[in-house]
């Protein structure tokens, strides 16, 4: 019934006008180069270029050596790998392909909203999502295929589950390939694992049935549902990431508690509402001083809180009435929740890509009280309303498209990206050290330094940076500034790199006690004890000699030692 619903030249040209309105509204990510993680995940990564390295895809975590290893994301490595051997590696193959499953999932949005939403609230939906500005940041990175993919498999997934119950009960053939989906979902990103909630969510309020009837009618997707769930988290336990939860935290939720994460989070939760409903300003960037971890309870904690009631209490009372609009909420609810960082810290406090799976519920939720507005107002007013609303569809859409084409051009690289970014988000700390990151690596080392040093005067509690900038003195001969960082950097984390740069700099220097103080300290924490052991008798050797200041250097053919896995700054 479902695949003859969505045949008739109706559906069929809202679909087209809906693929057309996404295509076209991402159409200047064609022209754009590889940028942020891009560069790390697709230039760097062997696995993606090599055919006879794809095996490791399915055996390592989702970044790669040198990078610290986190996360598990099998298919979206190997959709990036397949997009190489397309193109060759060029950008244009990537960003084809995204525009292509972007206009996809939009699609998908409107199949889903023409089983909750009568024919033109689907559309204006599907519309709103197609041209959705926060839509950018996934769609303008290769690597951010695995948020369109989750949303895109998380549509079509439910929708395929409310057409079905629609009929009658499920059998076991539609209920493991609804398993399938899941499973394949988890594998593009972990949101993906949020898929069967959105498919409660529909039974609790789209098909509103009793627990045990839907028990009942439903039980081999439920059944499979938990199934797949749980084989893809025994299949992600078995890969060797260096953290337990598989990711990195974020700098905000260093030392916090679960009550400090809520507390944290409920000052995200007015922009939360400010980028799903209005996002005509956007920034790559939401580090420390721009969300900065609470110190109690306030102002900003009883605004998110107040937003979140209000939500939820208009959305219950209208159950009976619009129930659409309460299944819009929960799917935002369910869409936030792995990013919601009070149960787990994850490693961003808020990033518009992650927005792209909730967007999809919010879309609905939005033209579902519209379509309430009409239905309680009578006689000419209601015809007065219509003209209105179908005018701020028609005006909406156009404003989402322009504000999406002219952010693409953002992402045309990282420097233009970063650049931007300092503008848009000038006290996020992470915009000025990847931008000094990019100006160094640029031959600009002194205006490279210079954005390393004001991001490090907005905040200098995460190790990475300051570690970096210190070896970037370290390797200029200026080790009195390089010893200072170095120490600073100690005080936060007994990290091999800070210890190793210490005991050169002391060396240059003529420390040569400290220096062995130092490669000592290195041998107590039990890792690459060579490099400490080697330290030491260089520097013990340095002070027996007398050795002049500013000779003593790390030994000829020993310099391999110094590899260690590449510091990453979150977001970079």
């Amino acid at each position: 019934m479902l695949r003859q619903r969505l045949r008739s030249p109706r559906n069929l040209a809202a679909g087209l006008l809906v693929a057309c309105a996404a295509a076209g509204s991402s159409s200047t990510t064609l022209f754009n180069a590889f940028a942020q993680d891009d560069v790390a995940l697709i230039i760097k990564d062997s696995r993606a270029q090599q055919p006879d390295q794809v095996a490791r895809i399915f055996t390592e975590p989702y970044w790669p050596a040198p990078f610290h290893r986190y996360l598990y994301r099998p298919l979206t490595s190997l959709l990036i790998a397949a997009e190489w051997q397309l193109g060759g590696g060029a950008p244009f193959a990537f960003k084809a392909v995204q525009v292509a499953i972007y206009s996809a999932s939009a699609i998908a949005v409107l199949i889903l909203a023409l089983q909750l939403l009568p024919f033109w609230g689907a559309v204006a939906a599907a519309l709103f999502f197609a041209v959705h500005p926060v839509h950018v940041e996934a769609v303008a990175l290769a690597v951010n295929q695995a948020e369109v993919m989750v949303g895109l498999l998380a549509a079509l997934a439910t929708a395929w589950y409310i057409a079905l119950r629609r009929e009658g009960a499920i059998g076991w053939g539609s209920a493991a390939g609804l398993g399938a989906m899941t499973f394949v979902a988890a594998h593009f990103k972990e949101s993906g694992l949020m898929l069967p909630g959105l498919l409660v969510a529909a039974e609790l309020f789209v098909i509103q049935t009793s627990p045990w009837e839907s028990w009942r009618i439903s039980r081999p997707v439920w059944l499979l549902q938990v199934l797949a769930a749980e084989l893809a988290l025994a299949i992600r336990s078995f890969i060797p990431t260096e953290t337990a939860s598989g990711t990195f935290t974020a700098e905000v939720f260093l030392h916090s508690t679960m009550w400090n994460r809520l507390e944290t989070m409920l000052t995200v939760v007015p922009e939360w509402l400010r980028l799903h409903l209005w996002p005509a300003t956007l920034q790559a960037d939401y580090s420390p001083q721009v969300i900065n971890q609470a110190t109690g309870w306030g102002v900003d904690q009883w605004l998110g809180l107040v937003i979140v009631g209000l939500i939820v209490v208009l959305a219950f009372r209208l159950r009976s009435r619009a129930p659409m609009i309460l299944f819009g909420v929960v799917w935002v609810a369910i869409g936030l929740f792995p990013v919601s960082n009070v149960l787990l810290p994850t490693g961003i406090p808020i990033a518009e890509r992650t927005l792209f799976l909730s967007s999809i519920g919010a879309m609905v939720a939005v033209v579902a009280v519209g379509m309430e507005m009409i239905r309680v107002t009578a006689g000419r007013r209601r015809r007065v309303l219509q003209g209105i609303l179908a005018t701020a569809v028609v005006v909406v859409t156009m404003l989402g498209a322009s504000r999406s084409l002219s952010r693409h051009r953002i992402w045309r690289n990282s420097m233009s990206m970063w650049a931007q970014t300092i503008i848009d988000a000038p006290q996020g700390y992470r915009a000025w050290i990847a931008f000094g990151t990019l100006l160094y690596q640029s031959a600009s080392e002194d205006r490279g330094i210079l954005a390393y040093r004001i991001g490090l005067q907005l905040y200098d509690g995460f190790e990475g940076p300051i570690i970096q900038l210190a070896d970037w003195y370290r390797q200029r001969n200026a080790c009195p500034d390089a010893i200072v960082l170095y120490r600073k950097a100690l005080a936060l984390s007994e990290a091999q790199p800070t210890l190793v740069g210490l005991a050169a700099c002391l060396a240059w220097e003529g420390d040569y006690r400290g220096a062995q103080q130092i490669a000592l300290r290195g041998m107590q924490t039990g890792l690459n004890g060579s490099i400490y052991h080697l330290w030491f008798r260089t520097a013990l050797d340095a002070e027996r000699t007398r050795a002049p200041v500013h000779t003593v250097r790390f030994p000829k053919g020993h310099e391999h030692l110094f590899g260690t896995p590449q510091p990453r700054v979150p977001g970079m």
